[in-house]
């Protein structure tokens, strides 16, 4: 597989570990993005475990012999078609989201990788909040839940996984599961960029990114397929 693939995990770097998503491509590791804003309410003490990405004073760590860059990262493709970035869990919900910084400086794509625990009303609530941040920024939005089999006595994973576009639902999974399952959707990136060229939002993002965060940006490399299968259905 020569594709992108991101996987959530922990690392340890002196004795602090952070809750992390892994940017993989082949046999290397492009980025580790620590998570930024850590839950500490009610039962999700998470400040007690891990350590917030904007506490590391470095921008890259050792892993399987390989250096590679940590922290605020960008992955950008040859012609910047397919940029994207990613956040962790309810990073999404600060009132400084790094979503919206991501797409302010270049991103087209986030990915979140969640634990979300299931709740009544909770995959309606969440698709709501994920509906207003892709219409907002003229974007796609991805996120996956880990699924029910590593429910705990303490909480019960909702296996939720949703992909959307410009603020429209493209494809969902949103029953409880002990199985793995995936979802597969088409994301137009070429109309995302058509969208975002006249949206004011983000052309006055881009004026004032240099408020932000710093970004690293990190090249990876898209294939072309020749015998791709698209999963809708192409008006021409």
């Amino acid at each position: 597989y020569q594709g992108i693939f991101v996987v959530g995990t922990f690392v340890k770097v002196n004795d602090n570990i952070f809750d992390v998503a892994l940017v993989c491509q082949g046999d290397n590791i492009l980025g580790v993005v620590p998570k930024t804003y850590l839950d500490n309410s009610k039962a999700d003490a998470q400040k007690r475990f891990f350590a917030s990405g904007v506490d590391y004073p470095y921008e890259s760590i050792a892993i399987n012999d390989q250096i590679v860059p940590f922290g605020n990262i960008i992955f950008v493709n040859e012609d910047d078609l397919v940029d994207f970035g990613v956040e962790i869990g309810e990073d999404y919900m600060a009132y400084n989201p790094m979503h919206e910084e991501m797409y302010a400086n270049g991103a087209s794509i986030v990915f979140n990788l969640s634990a979300n625990v299931y709740s009544l009303n909770a995959y309606k609530k969440l698709n709501d909040k994920l509906k207003a941040i892709s219409h907002k920024c003229s974007a796609a939005y991805v996120l996956c839940s880990n699924n029910s089999f590593e429910t705990s006595s303490e909480f019960l994973y909702d296996n939720h996984k949703i992909i959307l576009e410009n603020g429209e639902v493209l494809n969902e999974c949103c029953e409880l599961d002990v199985n793995s399952n995936i979802i597969y959707a088409d994301i137009d990136v070429m109309k995302l960029h058509y969208v975002r060229s006249n949206n004011s939002w983000i052309k006055h993002a881009f004026e004032m990114n240099h408020l932000m965060r710093d970004f690293e940006y990190v090249d990876y490399e898209l294939e072309e397929s020749d015998n791709f299968l698209f999963e809708k259905n192409i008006d021409l």
